[in-house]
């Protein structure tokens, strides 16, 4: 009796994994054509997708010629060539295959928050729910530190000007 309540334990689950990943890859497919959601939706996305899923994401609506960022509405016209970008300024080199899926920066910048917030193991052998916060939701919530940013580049700008 134990050995069949193991197998249905163990049929369950892995029922419950196929489930998991077919809603994954219809949120992947849908998220590839769609060319806005709004950010409840998104959220909702997020909370069942793994890192994999999103990255695919990001590739699919760049392949669709849209911004590789879901909220974005923009579409890509000109995909930039270029694959580095030395940075004189950090004396490093970028890989700009990447960067190339998004219409901005801004964008770019806003899914690898995403990124980092999310997790590679399948969503369904995790117990916790993932928290997802919005890049503008981070700068919203610290006023402080953006008012102090704008200071100092107010002062760097002086600076600047002092030497001319």
């Amino acid at each position: 009796m134990m050995d069949d309540e193991r197998k249905e334990q163990i049929r369950a689950k892995i029922q419950s994994h196929v489930r998991a990943e077919e809603a994954a890859y219809r949120c992947v497919e849908r998220l590839a054509v769609v060319e806005c959601i709004t950010k409840e939706e998104f959220r909702h996305i997020l909370s069942i997708i793994t890192l994999s899923h999103y990255q695919d994401i990001t590739e699919e609506r760049f392949v669709s010629k849209m911004c590789g960022y879901a909220l974005c509405s923009n579409k890509i016209s000109k995909v930039v060539k270029q694959k580095f970008h030395i940075s004189t300024n950090s004396n490093k080199v970028y890989d700009m295959e990447e960067r190339k899926r998004f219409c901005s920066l801004h964008c770019f910048k806003a899914s690898k928050h995403l990124e980092r917030q999310m997790q590679e193991s399948p969503f369904c052998t995790t117990s916790t729910e993932k928290k997802i916060t919005f890049i503008d939701e981070v700068v919203d919530s610290t006023p402080f530190v953006l008012d102090c940013e704008i200071k100092m580049m107010e002062m760097l700008k002086l600076t600047d000007d002092d030497k001319r």
